[in-house]
């Protein structure tokens, strides 16, 4: 069981600009203190990348984001993500199938907004990956615009610091 995260962690914030839908999500500094450190300094200026809908992972979106610098360390693994937890997943170069794989590699936000989810990628399979923040205002509205992105397509997101 995860440990609940202090009220005075670092706090990011999620925006979905066509729903005027923004959620906060609560780093979880105790249990992966590296890639909050790494999302945070990434974090100094807002990033703004297309949130898709996973197709095997269940209930899911995901973001491309900068490379981080330096290499994050596993830390707080799970392949079993709850409602609410945001996910740093990071691929090298070439991993991913032909048609996805990147010359530099692809790093993403997962983040996971229901029940019968996986940390799973086309061609790799279930892939552990460092759950570094939890989701703790607006989920239901989050999860319900989700939804929306998995039926009529992607769209922009902006993560920042809160």
């Amino acid at each position: 069981m995860r440990a609940r995260a202090s009220e005075l962690a670092r706090q990011i914030e999620i925006t979905l600009p066509k729903r005027n839908l923004s959620a906060t999500a609560q780093l979880l500094e105790d249990q992966a203190p590296k890639t909050c450190d790494a999302v945070w300094k990434l974090l100094e200026k807002p990033v703004e990348s297309t949130a898709i809908h996973a197709i095997r992972a269940g209930r899911e979106i995901y973001c491309e984001i900068p490379h981080l610098p330096e290499r994050i360390p596993p830390e707080n693994l799970t392949i079993y993500p709850l409602a609410g937890e945001i996910l740093y997943f990071h691929f090298p170069p070439y991993m991913l199938p032909s048609e996805l794989g990147k010359p530099q590699g692809f790093t993403e936000f997962a983040i996971y907004y229901g029940r019968d989810s996986v940390a799973d990628c086309i061609g790799v399979g279930p892939t552990p990956s460092n759950c570094f923040a939890t989701i703790v205002s607006n989920l239901k509205q989050l999860a319900e615009a989700c939804e929306r992105i998995h039926l009529e397509g992607a769209e922009r997101i902006v993560v920042r610091r809160k």
